[in-house]
């Protein structure tokens, strides 16, 4: 997502012109937005012509906007295959809390659905920050630990929601070491 956004930013465009560039392109017109003002914005940026056809430079911003759009979506299959990955990263036995470690595919499937529509983390990271949540937990034998389902998301009693997964993911884009092994680790009689 950080990538269209930097090419908006390099070509000096808005969202809004891109979409009205391409519906230029298929021969639509945009309803949910001013399109005489946009149309305005292209002919100053030399996008279009007089006549509102489409420069060969827009044609060209069209062609890298949509590779990079289509390069960030990651396909059904790619989203089954991470999801398999991350639910075998957890241990597959019962946590102490009786439940067990790994949630069925239909349910992550579900709260990764809302992750991504909430949080904007790659798959790599989303894997990473994982493995050091388990890591982390293995060390105290899975002791208060979340089920594979509920670090993604777990809605309280308020209704609200929160992601465990999502301050891990934090964690690991930032480069925090959330633990400091040093920490009080002498006996003291």
């Amino acid at each position: 997502m950080h990538r269209i956004f930097a090419f908006f930013e390099l070509h000096k465009i808005t969202p809004n012109m891109f979409y009205t560039l391409i519906a230029i392109q298929n021969e639509k017109r945009p309803s949910i937005m001013n399109v005489h003002l946009e149309i305005r914005h292209l002919k100053n940026a030399k996008l279009i012509t007089d006549n509102n056809k489409l420069s060969a430079k827009a044609n060209e911003l069209i062609k890298e906007g949509l590779k990079i759009l289509d390069s960030s979506t990651p396909t059904v299959e790619q989203s089954q295959d991470m999801i398999r990955t991350y639910i075998e990263l957890f241990p597959a036995k019962k946590l102490p809390s009786g439940k067990l470690a790994r949630s069925a595919y239909k349910n992550i499937e579900n709260c990764f659905k809302w992750f991504f529509s909430n949080y904007d983390y790659s798959w790599e990271i989303i894997l990473k920050a994982t493995a050091y949540y388990i890591d982390s937990y293995e060390k105290k034998n899975y002791l208060y630990m979340r089920n594979s389902q509920y670090f993604i998301v777990k809605t309280n009693p308020d209704k609200t929601r929160d992601s465990e997964l999502a301050n891990y993911c934090e964690i690991i884009q930032s480069g925090i070491d959330e633990e400091n092994d040093s920490f009080f680790k002498e006996k003291v009689v």
